[in-house]
Parts: structure tokens; C-alpha cells; sequence
């Protein structure tokens, strides 16, 4: 995957967890939860929210957002991502 794989909301969403935009953060996420609605049986779906977040990473380190929010020491949103 290379930088140009990923889509514009993508990398605004690490640029987000990079700089600490929490507000952005959580309104990137947030649209992400709302695409497909929930059921009991969403945990047995392979594209939860959780694993969206885990399967996407940075071409260029391959980290994800929560090692972004993380490294920088974002506590708020490395706490957002994880619930």
C-alpha cells in the first residue's frame, strides 16, 4: 500500500492523531460508525470499527493511528480509538 492507496478522509484522519485534533478525530470516526448499522451480531462482522482502525496503517511506517495518538503523547484520543 502507498500513500496514494489511502483516501483523503484517511490521511486526514493521521494528520488528526498526529497533530491531537481530538474534535477531528472523533468526527472521522464517528462517520466511519454510522455507515453500516449495528446488530447483535456485528462482533462476528470483519470490518468492525476496531479492526478498520487496526487494519489501516501508514505506508511510510507502518504504524496505525492509535501508535500516532500514542507516540505523541494524545492520551485523549489513544482512549477515543481503543472504546
Amino acid at each position: 500500500m502507498t500513500l496514494k492507496d489511502l483516501t483523503p478522509s484517511q490521511i486526514e484522519l493521521f494528520d488528526a492523531c498526529r497533530q491531537g485534533d481530538y474534535e477531528c478525530v472523533r468526527s472521522l470516526l464517528s462517520a466511519k460508525k454510522h455507515k453500516r448499522p449495528r446488530t447483535p451480531l456485528s462482533i462476528f462482522r470483519a470490518s468492525s470499527a476496531s479492526n478498520h482502525l487496526a487494519a489501516l496503517r501508514d505506508p511510510t511506517s507502518t504504524y496505525t493511528t492509535l501508535h500516532y495518538s500514542a507516540l505523541k503523547g494524545h492520551e485523549q484520543i489513544s482512549k477515543y480509538e481503543t472504546f
